[in-house]
């Protein structure tokens, strides 16, 4: 039951998460998590015990990227797929798939050499 949450409890919660490291939820979500038990609004309980608990911190992951030579072999390798110019967009232009997914062919003007994102679309196709 909401009302016999106590600090100790979240920050027992925290904890777990931390130890967990890669297998708990991500800190960004952790966070989100802290602000929604910090919502006192529905008047079940009248102090928050989330108020005597410290907030997550949000840790930096570390980026994983391709070196030059990855990225020709796998240009190479994706010649003859279907979605190759995509790729190459993504890779040469660091374009998002949002991005490259709402291009469209006005978009693209050859004599400046120019490619303008006006749009960006999601799995769905909904803008």
């Amino acid at each position: 039951m909401v009302k016999k949450i106590t600090p100790l409890m979240i920050e027992n919660i925290y904890q777990r998460w931390e130890e967990a490291g890669e297998d708990s939820l991500c800190s960004d979500n952790q966070r989100k998590c802290h602000t929604i038990i910090k919502a006192v609004g529905w008047g079940i309980i009248t102090i928050n015990p989330a108020d005597h608990v410290e907030t997550p911190t949000i840790k930096a992951k570390e980026m994983d990227y391709w070196t030059s030579e990855e990225c020709h072999r796998f240009l190479r390798e994706a010649e003859k797929d279907r979605y190759y110019q995509a790729f190459l967009l993504a890779i040469v232009a660091g374009m998002r798939q949002g991005e490259i997914l709402g291009a469209e062919k006005t978009d693209v003007k050859f004599t400046a050499k120019s490619l303008s994102i006006h749009q960006t679309l999601e799995h769905d196709g909904k803008k």
